[in-house]
Order: C-alpha cells, then sequence, then structure tokens
C-alpha cells in the first residue's frame, strides 16, 4: 500500500513537488535504466501527459479565473539507486480536481510513497489541504454542442460518437483523432478508477477509431470498460476540434 502525503495549497494557481519513491517509478518514461522492462509497460511521464490534456482543453479552468489553463513541468531528477522520482511543478487556472486525475495515474504504477506538496514560501494564512480532492473534473453546464450521455453499468460494451457540421478534411480529423487517442490514453493509464477500485485495476479494451459516416467519427469499447463514468466529462470540456455538433456517449 503506498504512503500517501498531500500538503497541497488551497489555490488554482502554484508551484508543488511530486515526490514519488518504488518500483513503479521504472516504468515512467525517461528512467534512465530501462534494459529488463518490457516496452510495452512503459507509460508517458505523468506531468508532461497531463500539461498535453490540459493544452487540449480536457481540464476545466477554476472559476471565472481568466488566465489560460496550464500544467507545466519545470525540472524532473531521476535517482536510480533509490528508486525515486521528484517533479517540480507549476499549476496555473485550474481547478483542483486535476489532482485527483493526476495522482490515480500515479497510484497505478504500484508506489511506496507518493508526496505532493505545495512549494515553499507561502503566504500567510494558505490553506492547506491533508487529503485530495474528492470530486473528478465535472463537465460544463454548455459545453458548445449537444450531449446526448446515457450512464451504464460498468463493464458494459460503451462507444463515443461525435458528429461534426460537415464533412471534415485531413487536418480536422487529425486532430480529432488525436483528442481521442489522447483520451483514450487516460482510461488505460488507470486516471479515472471507479470508486474504492484500485487505479492499477481501472481501464478500458479501445477498439480503433473509425469514421463510420462521412461526418461522423466513433471510439468503440467493446470487451472492457471499467472506468468512472466521470471521465466522459473531459470530452465536453475540449475545444481543440472544430465544427462539433453532437457528441453521444452510450
Amino acid at each position: 500500500m503506498t504512503n500517501l502525503l498531500v500538503r497541497i495549497a488551497h489555490s488554482a494557481t502554484q508551484e508543488f513537488r511530486i515526490l514519488a519513491a518504488g518500483p513503479g517509478v521504472r516504468f515512467f518514461e525517461g528512467w534512465p535504466e530501462t534494459a529488463d522492462l518490457d516496452p510495452d509497460m512503459i507509460v508517458p511521464d505523468p506531468v508532461l501527459y497531463l500539461g498535453q490534456c490540459v493544452a487540449l482543453g480536457f481540464f476545466p479552468r477554476a472559476g471565472n479565473d481568466p488566465a489560460e489553463p496550464a500544467l507545466e513541468l519545470i525540472e524532473v531528477s531521476r535517482d536510480p539507486a533509490a528508486l525515486r522520482v521528484i517533479w517540480q511543478v507549476r499549476m496555473r487556472s485550474l481547478d483542483l480536481s486535476i489532482l485527483r486525475v493526476l495522482t490515480n495515474i500515479l497510484l497505478g504504477r504500484r508506489l511506496d510513497v507518493l508526496e505532493l506538496r505545495t512549494a515553499a514560501p507561502l503566504q500567510a494564512g494558505t490553506h492547506l489541504l491533508q487529503e485530495l480532492p474528492l470530486d473528478y473534473p465535472q463537465a460544463p453546464a454548455t459545453p458548445g454542442f449537444e450531449v446526448d450521455y446515457q450512464e451504464l453499468d460498468s463493464g458494459d460494451e460503451r462507444l463515443v460518437r461525435i458528429a461534426l457540421a460537415s464533412e471534415p478534411d485531413d487536418p480536422v480529423l487529425d486532430s480529432l483523432y488525436q483528442l481521442l487517442e489522447v483520451w483514450v490514453d487516460l482510461l488505460l493509464l488507470g486516471a479515472f478508477p471507479e470508486e474504492g477500485q484500485d487505479p492499477a485495476d481501472s481501464g478500458a479494451i479501445p477498439d480503433f477509431t473509425a469514421l463510420i459516416e462521412p461526418t461522423v467519427v466513433e471510439q468503440t469499447f467493446s470487451e472492457a470498460f471499467h472506468c468512472h463514468e466521470q471521465v466522459f466529462a473531459l470530452g465536453k470540456w475540449s475545444t481543440t476540434v472544430a465544427r462539433v455538433q453532437r457528441v453521444i456517449i452510450r
């Protein structure tokens, strides 16, 4: 069981440190000694990966904060002898619920120790969270396109179908495929386990993304889907693909 320590300022903009220790850190991309590891078990650096997700518009900004949301890696150090990685991270204008997603990805790697600490110095009166936010990122009230959503039991076959207002050219289609690929990776990394589920046991088996009609792209999960339903909220945030008219989730 991972020894988890949280000392994070209740602030949408801050710098913080992540310390992860244990055998699982060897599987994060960038580890210097990988000769004895199965290449298929290597996963993206979690900070760089979530930074990409933020840039694609997956995660909500904090309240009415006008600044552009960002999650940036300042520095990372890796200690093979101690099986330890330390990330220095800058977060800007992001709802703190993203920290639950980040922590799940880290916990899914079987760590001995995981610490999240806001960087000193702290302003007087700063409130420090000693537990992670309970909620996952929520969907916007008005996503900018129609959403037809039906919640099903975990493990059922699922699909996401995206209807565009007009037939996409190659750049638009490529950007939509990229968006779905990054979103699917979140599921595979154990970012959205169900309540009481170990992140390492969460995930899904995706089928190939397909253009099933001239204006409709579909991503299906016909074999397994074991993730929290709130993962579907992320697709409602993203505004990086133009001309989305309707999203169907089953």
